[in-house]
């Protein structure tokens, strides 16, 4: 299981626009919930862009359309979140330093997908 201890960043690309599914960082895969994922992004089926922080919606930001490029970003023991190379949003939330995060998903709807997958 890959992961980062400095700054990194899972980046993903959204391939539909109708299911629901969640992608983002974590210092633990407890299991496929998504209130286990410590900071994600959450695809929804309307087209809609949400945030969760360990279960917590931190709101909507806007729609999305299949091709949109996503990532949630550590630098130092900031998390920020992206959509097309364009910050949405900053958490409160911060990490501690080194503490090492990996790629963490839930998937609620059958057949959703995400593409490009890749954790830097």
């Amino acid at each position: 299981n890959e992961s980062f201890v400095n700054d990194g960043f899972v980046y993903f690309e959204a391939t539909q626009a109708n299911t629901y599914r969640m992608v983002g960082l974590s210092d633990t895969d407890q299991n496929q919930s998504y209130d286990t994922i410590d900071y994600a992004i959450s695809l929804l089926a309307n087209g809609t862009v949400r945030v969760y922080e360990n279960g917590d919606s931190k709101g909507d930001f806007g729609g999305y359309q299949s091709g949109d490029a996503f990532s949630v970003r550590r630098v130092g023991t900031v998390i920020h979140y992206y959509k097309n190379n364009q910050l949405f949003y900053t958490s409160a939330v911060g990490v501690t330093a080194m503490t090492p995060l990996h790629i963490d998903t839930a998937f609620y709807s059958t057949g959703g997908t995400i593409t490009n997958v890749e954790l830097r």
